[in-house]
């Protein structure tokens, strides 16, 4: 994978994860599926169905690893992706449960 594909995947999966809470901001359903991340062997993982929130931390959580790998690759001069990334996250999950 070239230098500039960790950048481009970060700034995609963060585009996409800001991009469904702004739509949750204004009104829209936003909601889908995701694998089980531990599961014993067989043909596929179980699959989870998340909506609203718990989507959308989802999707943060994706952009925080690809922000951890940019990290990794460019130093730490991108470590805002992370504290950014990883602020969201937990910013999401605490408003999972009033």
């Amino acid at each position: 994978m070239g230098e500039s594909d960790f950048k481009a995947r970060y700034r995609e999966s963060k585009r996409e994860a800001d991009s469904a809470a702004e739509g949750l901001e204004n009104g829209e359903l936003i909601e889908g599926w995701r694998y089980e991340t531990t599961w014993i062997d067989g043909p596929e993982p179980p699959k989870v169905y998340l909506y609203g929130r718990a989507w959308i931390a989802w999707l943060y959580e994706i952009a925080l690893e690809d922000a951890r790998t940019l990290v990794q690759v460019h130093g730490p001069t991108w470590q805002y992706t992370v504290d950014e990334c990883e602020q969201l996250v937990q910013s999401y999950k605490a408003r999972l449960y009033p």
